[in-house]
């Protein structure tokens, strides 16, 4: 709080000090009245005053208001809906090519429509994303026995999301399906 508290002192200092800051018009003193060419009026400082702090909260909420959005890595349940398929990659030993030898990873992964993003500590499987539009999913054999009919379709999966640590993660964001 002494923080905003001093901040909000310096802003008002600068405000006294350059009462044009903010590109407002100013009001011309009444010379006749006694008034000199550095008095502002109280009621229009505080009115600048109380535009600059609106202007602030707004940023302020905005830049908070993108993480809220993102989805959290796991142990939180998250809801994806997109387009299900399947991929190849080269796995071991290299995983360079699965034509010169390399052992082929295949795998069901979902398509995104919108991208998304994710919040996370920053550790080897919590790493934010911004723009996430593939997931690789982590499936055991009867759950590729349900999602193989439905290879092509728009599904909706239910499941724990962590992020890519190892080279047979071949997607930023993994997700370990439950439903």
């Amino acid at each position: 709080m002494q923080i905003i508290t001093s901040c909000g002192n310096s802003i008002w200092h600068s405000f006294r000090q350059n009462p044009g800051m903010l590109g407002l018009p100013m009001q011309r003193p009444n010379r006749l009245a006694g008034g000199s060419v550095n008095q502002v009026p109280e009621y229009f400082m505080n009115s600048r005053l109380l535009y600059l702090v609106a202007l602030l909260l707004v940023e302020a909420s905005t830049a908070f208001a993108g993480d809220s959005s993102c989805l959290k890595y796991e142990p939180e349940t998250v809801t994806i809906i997109g387009k299900l398929h399947r991929e190849t990659f080269p796995g071991p030993p290299n995983f360079e090519s699965v034509a010169n030898g390399d052992e082929a990873e295949t795998g069901f992964y979902l398509s995104l429509e919108s991208p998304i993003c994710t919040v996370g500590d920053g550790g080897a499987d919590q790493v934010p994303f911004d723009s996430v539009r593939e997931i690789q999913l982590v499936l055991n054999e009867k759950q590729y026995a349900i999602l193989r009919p439905k290879l092509g379709s728009i599904v909706t999966l239910q499941g724990n999301i962590f992020s890519a640590f190892t080279g047979h993660h071949h997607a930023d964001v993994l997700m370990r399906v439950s439903n």
